[in-house]
């Protein structure tokens, strides 16, 4: 199952910043992403799922995935001036740590959407960036393959 199959050329994002605009709270992005993917396609998605952080059977803490996809993808989202390094790194450990399929960051900014898609292939984890500004213009950076070392 890959996300964009239904996401196809950021049409979902494109469809919300159409209707509602920039500038919203998190919650009303997520939930405008839940209505466009479930109207799309009936997959399950699970919103605000907390997962267990645990070192040697201990659970430590908790951390929350924005959305859910079927138990395989997960989707953050944020409105900040843009994605960080920091941000990719976190959704990549939880894609490792959790074994799902992909992890997408989707931030909708003053400036327009970046989505950041992190897959793993074997050992080794991918990343690539889209980038959508007001007027539509769209940006697609190559993947690049990430280091996995610590």
């Amino acid at each position: 199952m890959f996300l964009f199959e239904v996401m196809s050329k950021l049409e979902i994002c494109d469809e919300i910043i159409s209707e509602i605009g920039l500038s919203h709270s998190i919650d009303a992005y997520k939930n405008c992403i839940v209505k466009e993917i479930t109207d799309r396609k009936k997959y399950v998605i699970e919103k605000n799922v907390n997962k267990c952080i645990k070192y040697k059977s201990h659970e430590l803490s908790t951390f929350e995935v924005d959305l859910l996809i079927q138990k395989k993808i997960i989707i953050m989202v944020n409105v900040k001036n843009m994605i960080y390094d920091a941000d990719v790194v976190r959704l990549r450990n939880y894609v490792k740590r959790y074994d799902f399929d992909y992890g997408y960051f989707i931030n909708f900014s003053q400036i327009g959407i970046q989505i950041q898609k992190v897959f793993h292939s074997g050992d080794s984890f991918y990343a690539s960036f889209w980038k959508m500004s007001k007027v539509r213009v769209y940006l697609v950076a190559f993947p690049y393959q990430m280091k996995t070392g610590r």
